[in-house]
């Protein structure tokens, strides 16, 4: 039956009983239609309004239930129904959680966050190859490869140092047309030259310097000149042409000219110059043949191809490194590759010219503003490179030593010196300070022969470093702890070397192995301070042996040749009052033995003596070192510390002026200027003052002070 039509109930023509009719039309209709039950009935297996409400929800929100917070969601949570998924959608707790159990009270973060782990695997693959550092003292940013290459570095003048060599040689070739294209392209920055030390070079007419790449690959430049204007100006043109015989110019050494070619000056291969035009009203042909024999000198400077080097020059000289920047990593794990030039400081004598690895270097002092570094050397084929500068022993890896709380660099080297010229005054075997008797043997090991240049503490000399052609500072280069210097065969058993490994690694108290480095012998198994292996009892019963004197020193102190060499003790302590030695309660100072029963103490880096921390290099009196076992020391000892001190006097070995010699012969070499720039572009260390800085009288006068004092108490 079909439905009436609403005209049939609304026409104004519609008659009472034409509305009669499909009213019942309409009601025979409606009994043909399903009860509400059989409606419910037939849906609600089917499908659950609630549910298709929720369900629609969660397809519309990517979750069952959305909040703005998570605060929202938990006073919420008792209308979420268990293990439900609820997204939370703030910026500081968002992600996704649910309802663990039914009585909870706050909802649980879904250890499935697909953005988190998006995020985090995104990290763990930059990771792999590249590290970001954002703390360096020096660079406001730092990207660096895992191992340590740096790729880019922005320092906090503004400079952005990029090299592309180290990570992307195989796509930076000057053959390369992309690369011709790269230098057409910045050549529109401004003006593009050539140089012996770069490929190019772009900068503006008043020959500020934008961005220059080095014939090493290395790519620096300045950004922070102020260029957003000037790049608009157009700029003068190019005047002059330089080029070297590795750019096209192949007959010449040197070639200047300007942009259309013209010859103004050129030094060809054959030793030709070529100068169309001079003028000069005081033409000196000595002069002129001075300078062309420097620069043939600079000219033929070639890397090494040696592994093995004698210099007999053993003193002041430049050392001039050519390299993107000094190291700043201060954990000294990533360090800075390039080559250095040993020469004099007019660069007219040259003694040897290698490749480079320098890393930061020192604990406390890696924090100082000017740092020190370690100087790994290398020939042109990437091999250890050992050199012997004069009586030193050869080595492959030296200290560069910043010295910043000692800007005169005399107080290490004459401490050891002084402590030196001592020893040689004592009684044979200790003024050999190695107590080895002599045996005869074909089959020694050639680490216990020809020990000639021992000097049993780490020599050094002055010298002044260049950056390319910066100076960069004063500085000391300094013998490391290595084992050839202290006559140690690393293979003997009893030639046991320890070494502070931490600021309290004293005496007085049993061995730990982790304060302390075993440097010789070498035993497999061991690591620097862990435990000596089992397989080496008789270094284990050795080391103990000593320890267990000097902790008991008061009781023990009689029985000191069972296990001393008291003479060196001896001689130690009393170079330590003498020179305001202080800071060894547990540092600077090393233990030998060379038979393994009987132990010697030698001095370590004395650059903080003389009073000049933080004391202005005042005189002092009294007794300084009353540190560790050195109070006791110096009561159970006494007599042999008198006795010595009286020795020392009587034969003239121990005076105010040759202790100042010392002093003075150490660093009499080096030039007042560079003292003078050394501080102006370092500053003071937080120790000094303005009106606080060492010098040679304040040697005088100390020295004289504490040989009064000590005379007062020593002198028999």
């Amino acid at each position: 039956m079909t439905l009436p039509d609403a005209s049939q109930f609304n026409s104004p023509t519609v008659t009472e009983n034409q509305y009669k009719e499909a009213q019942a039309q309409l009601i025979d209709h409606i009994k043909t239609l399903a009860a509400k039950t059989e409606v419910v009935e037939a849906v609600a297996p089917k499908a659950d309004q609630v549910y298709v409400e929720n369900a629609l929800s969660s397809f519309q929100n990517g979750a069952i239930k959305t909040y703005p917070t998570l605060a929202t969601a938990n006073a919420d949570i008792a209308n979420i129904a268990l293990n439900t998924k609820v997204s939370v959608l703030s910026e500081t707790d968002g992600g996704d959680y649910y309802k663990a159990t039914a009585d909870a009270t706050s909802l649980t973060k879904s250890p499935y966050d697909s953005v988190k782990q998006s995020k985090d695997y995104t990290d763990q693959l930059f990771k792999k190859y590249f590290n970001v550092v954002t703390n360096d003292p020096e660079f406001l940013l730092v990207v660096t490869d895992n191992a340590g290459n740096r790729l880019l570095a922005i320092d906090r003048s503004g400079y952005t140092h990029l090299n592309l060599t180290q990570e992307y040689t195989d796509t930076v070739k000057p053959s390369d047309t992309t690369y011709h294209s790269l230098v057409s392209l910045l050549s529109l920055l401004g003006n593009v030259t050539t140089d012996p030390e770069n490929l190019f070079i772009v900068s503006d007419a008043s020959k500020n310097t934008l961005l220059k790449i080095g014939r090493d690959g290395m790519i620096s430049g300045n950004f922070n000149i102020g260029y957003s204007d000037l790049l608009n100006t157009p700029q003068a043109p190019l005047q002059l042409g330089l080029e070297d015989s590795s750019g096209i110019s192949n007959p010449y050494l040197l070639k200047i000219s300007d942009l259309s070619g013209n010859i103004l000056f050129a030094i060809f291969k054959d030793g030709t110059v070529d100068i169309p035009y001079l003028s000069s009203s005081n033409l000196q042909v000595d002069t002129i043949n001075s300078v062309l024999s420097v620069l043939e000198q600079n000219a033929s400077a070639k890397l090494t191809t040696k592994t093995k080097v004698n210099v007999t020059r053993q003193g002041y000289m430049r050392l001039k490194v050519e390299a993107l920047n000094f190291p700043t990593d201060i954990t000294g794990q990533i360090g800075t590759k390039g080559t250095v030039l040993f020469c004099n400081p007019t660069e007219t004598e040259q003694y040897l010219k290698c490749n480079v690895e320098m890393f930061v270097q020192g604990a406390s002092s890696a924090n100082d503003f000017k740092k020190g570094y370690t100087f790994d050397l290398y020939n042109s084929n990437g091999e250890e490179l050992g050199v012997k500068f004069g009586d030193m022993i050869s080595s492959r890896s030296f200290h560069l030593k910043a010295f910043y709380r000692d800007p005169t660099h005399t107080r290490d080297q004459a401490g050891y010196r002084f402590w030196k010229s001592l020893a040689e005054t004592l009684d044979y075997p200790y003024c050999k300070i190695n107590n080895s008797v002599y045996a005869q043997s074909t089959t020694r090991s050639d680490k216990a022969e020809f020990t000639f240049d021992a000097k049993y503490y780490p020599h050094g000399f002055p010298v002044e470093i260049y950056l390319n052609d910066t100076f960069h500072g004063l500085y000391t280069l300094r013998l490391k702890k290595t084992r050839e210097n202290y006559t140690l065969n690393n293979a003997d058993l009893n030639h046991i070397f320890l070494d502070n490994a931490e600021y309290r690694a004293r005496l007085n108290t049993s061995f730990n192995y982790a304060q302390w480095e075993i440097k010789s012998p070498k035993m497999k198994g061991y690591s620097d301070q862990g435990p000596i292996p089992a397989t080496f009892p008789t270094v284990q019963a050795a080391i103990d042996n000593l320890f267990n004197f000097t902790k008991g020193l008061s009781a023990n102190y009689a029985n000191h040749a069972t296990v001393l060499n008291l003479p060196h003790w001896v001689l130690f302590y009393i170079l330590a009052e003498l020179t305001g030695h202080w800071d060894i309660d547990g540092n600077n100072y090393n233990i030998f033995t060379w038979d393994g029963v009987h132990w010697s103490i030698l001095p370590y880096d004395m650059d903080l003596t003389l009073n000049w921390y933080r004391n202005s290099g005042a005189t002092q009196t009294g007794f300084l070192i009353n540190v560790d076992i050195w109070q006791t020391f110096r009561t159970v000892y006494s007599n042999e510390i008198k006795a010595m001190w009286t020795k020392f006097r009587n034969e003239k070995s121990l005076t105010t002026e040759k202790v100042v010699n010392t002093y003075r012969n150490v660093a009499k070499d080096i030039p007042r200027e560079v003292y003078v720039a050394d501080k102006a572009k370092w500053g003071l260390a937080t120790d000094f003052t303005g009106n606080d800085y060492p010098n040679i009288e304040q040697i005088y006068r100390y020295i004289t002070a504490r040989i009064a004092y000590l005379d007062s108490q020593w002198l028999a």
